[in-house]
C-alpha cells in the first residue's frame, strides 16, 4: 500500500469500529498495550528501518497519524455499555483495595447494598449470567431513568441521594437502591426496549457523579406472605421460566422438597426458608472452589451436593430453585455495606457481592441474601 493517506484512512475507519462496538476504553485499552509493545521493539527496529526500508516511512507516519487522529476523534463517541454477564470462576476478589468512596446524606440507612447490574438469564453451559435482549437509550444528565424502565415503584419512596467517587474513573454506576435519576449524561441499559433495569453507565468516565435512587417497594413481611402468585405475565417469562434439566439431580431435588413440606405454596416462605437453610452450619462459604469436582453435574445440582462456595454460587443456587417453583426471581451484583465514619463510606473489593431480588404481586422486587456473609440477609420492612 503505497498511498499513506489512504492507509490513514482505512486504520481510522477500523478504529471507529471498534470504538463503536468495544466502547471507548477497551479500544484506548488494547491501543495503549499495542503502544507499549512497540516502544520494546524500538530499539532494535530503529536501526535499520529509516535506512533500509525508507518506503515504509510513508505507512509508518499514516499509521501514527491515524492513531493520533482516534484518540483525540474516540473522546467524543460515547462508550455503549457491552452486554452485562458475569460468569463464575474459581475464585471470588476478596481484596482490600478502595473500588469507590460515598459521600451519604445524614440519617442515610445504615446497611446499603449497593446495587449495579440485574440479570435475566443463566447459561448452564457457559456457567454464568447475562441480560437478554439488552437495549441502550441515552438519556440526559437529571432525566427521569424510572421513565425509561420498566420497574414497579411507589409515587412515594423515600429517595436518597449520594454522591459516588470511584477510585478508578469508570463508567458503571451503583446506587443504593433503584435509580431514578444521575448527574450526568448516561446510557441505560434494559432487557428489551423500555424493560427492566439492567445497569447503568455514564456516557463518559467520570472522577465522580451524583445519583438518586429509592427502595422501590419496602413492604412488610406479614404482606410479603399474602402476596399469592398474581404475576404479571412478563416476569413470568422472563423470570420464572423453568430452569435447564441440566441444573436439577438428586440432591437438588431432595433440597427443593425439604423447603416445600415445610413451605408449601407461599412464595415469601419458600425464600424465606431457602435462606434459613442456606445459612445452615452444612454450607460453607469460601472465595476458592478451585478444587471443587463438579463432574456430570450442572452448576445447582453440584452446589447443593457440596454444599460449598461463594455468593455467586449461593444467590444462582437460590434464583433456580425460585424458578423451579414458579416464583420470579433475577440475579443481581454490587457491593455489601463499606467501612462508614460518619458520612462517608467505603467500599472495597471484599465488599463486592452477589445476591437475588424475588418479585411479589403488588409490591415488586424484593431483595433477599442466601449467602451466609454480611448483614442484613433478608432485606425486606419489618
Amino acid at each position: 500500500m503505497n498511498d499513506s493517506a489512504g492507509l490513514e484512512r482505512q486504520v481510522t475507519e477500523w478504529l471507529h469500529s471498534r470504538a463503536t462496538a468495544d466502547g471507548m476504553d477497551e479500544v484506548l485499552a488494547v491501543s495503549l498495550a499495542r503502544a507499549a509493545q512497540v516502544s520494546q521493539e524500538r530499539p532494535r527496529a530503529t536501526r535499520w528501518l529509516p535506512v533500509r526500508r525508507p518506503y515504509l516511512r510513508p505507512v509508518i507516519a499514516a499509521t501514527a497519524v491515524a492513531v493520533a487522529v482516534m484518540v483525540v476523534a474516540v473522546s467524543s463517541i460515547p462508550p455503549l455499555p457491552k452486554a452485562a454477564s458475569a460468569r463464575v470462576t474459581g475464585v471470588w476478589p476478596t481484596g482490600p483495595d478502595v473500588v469507590f468512596t460515598a459521600m451519604l446524606p445524614p440519617g442515610a440507612p445504615p446497611d446499603i447494598y449497593w446495587r449495579a447490574v440485574a440479570y435475566d438469564t443463566w447459561s448452564s453451559v457457559d456457567r454464568g449470567w447475562l441480560a437478554s435482549d439488552q437495549t441502550v437509550t441515552p438519556v440526559d444528565a437529571g432525566s427521569s431513568i424510572l421513565d425509561v424502565v420498566s420497574e414497579p415503584h411507589s409515587g412515594d419512596a423515600d429517595e436518597i441521594s449520594v454522591s459516588i467517587v470511584p477510585e478508578q474513573a469508570g463508567t458503571i454506576v451503583v446506587a443504593p437502591g433503584l435509580v431514578v435519576t444521575v448527574d450526568q449524561a448516561a446510557q441505560i441499559g434494559t432487557s428489551g426496549p423500555g424493560g427492566p433495569l439492567v445497569q447503568v453507565a455514564l456516557s463518559h468516565p467520570s472522577p465522580s457523579y451524583r445519583v438518586t435512587a429509592i427502595d422501590p417497594l419496602a413492604a412488610t413481611a406479614t404482606q410479603l406472605a399474602g402476596a399469592g402468585r398474581d404475576y404479571p405475565s412478563d416476569i413470568r417469562e422472563r423470570y420464572a421460566g423453568t430452569p435447564d434439566p441440566r441444573e436439577f439431580g438428586p440432591a437438588s431435588t431432595a433440597f427443593i422438597r425439604a423447603i416445600d413440606d415445610v413451605a408449601g405454596d407461599d412464595p415469601y416462605l419458600v425464600a424465606t426458608r431457602i435462606v434459613d437453610a442456606f445459612h445452615d452450619p452444612r454450607f460453607t462459604y469460601a472465595t476458592d472452589t478451585r478444587n471443587v469436582d463438579c463432574g456430570a453435574d450442572g452448576f445447582t445440582e453440584c452446589f447443593l451436593r457440596v454444599k460449598r462456595g461463594y455468593c455467586m454460587y449461593y444467590a444462582t443456587a437460590m434464583v433456580m430453585l425460585l424458578r423451579h417453583e414458579g416464583i420470579p426471581a433475577r440475579f443481581v451484583e454490587g457491593f455489601l455495606p463499606g467501612e462508614r465514619v460518619g458520612t462517608q463510606e467505603t467500599v472495597r473489593t471484599q465488599n463486592a457481592h452477589a445476591w437475588v431480588e424475588v418479585y411479589f404481586p403488588r409490591f415488586g422486587w424484593v431483595t433477599f441474601d442466601p449467602t451466609p456473609r454480611g448483614t442484613p440477609q433478608v432485606i425486606a420492612g419489618s
